[in-house]
């Protein structure tokens, strides 16, 4: 059984392969997300249920990603 951590997600490995954390404490699944951005040479979707959520993972993700423009976010506008 392979081991998984949000320190060190595992990455998709087949076309249509996607990855679901769940009831991740505090800003658990923004760190995940951080581990993925910077670990995957292409695009990260994340899908949220609302935009405060989304907005919220948006500010974490700032926090948690290299300043250095490596990994541009971009955010749906609200209409």
């Amino acid at each position: 059984m392979q081991s998984i951590s949000i320190m060190n997600p595992a990455l998709p490995v087949t076309p249509g392969d996607h990855r679901r954390w769940a009831a991740l404490p505090g800003s658990g699944l923004s760190l995940a997300l951080a581990g993925v951005a910077t670990k995957h040479s292409g695009p990260v979707v994340v899908i949220t249920a609302n935009t405060e959520e989304a907005d919220a993972i948006r500010r974490e993700l700032g926090f948690f990603c290299p300043d250095d423009g490596s990994i541009p976010m971009y955010a749906l506008p609200d209409w």
